[in-house]
């Protein structure tokens, strides 16, 4: 008798809607947890947009800092870890 194994490739995910840590298959484009992923697709379709995903915890920088050219001073704001 052959021994068959299967391997399945799986990969750790933070949901792009709640932050909860969460498994996929590896590859997956999917962005949400599956209860979130349910409650995306009962919302209306104006309602569904996708936006740059951060890490839990991730400070956005202060408004009005620097210019729209990329000329900002950010070294002022992010240590070298580029934390806040």
């Amino acid at each position: 008798m052959e021994d068959c194994h299967e391997v399945i490739h799986l990969e750790l995910k933070y949901c792009e809607r709640c932050g909860a840590l969460w498994i996929r298959h590896a590859g997956s484009e999917e962005p949400y947890c599956v209860s979130c992923a349910e409650a995306v697709r009962q919302m209306s379709p104006s309602s569904r947009h996708r936006t740059k995903p951060r890490m839990p915890g991730e400070k956005m920088p202060p408004r009005g800092i620097g210019s729209l050219d990329g000329a900002a001073d950010w070294g002022s704001f992010y240590d070298a870890g580029g934390t806040a």
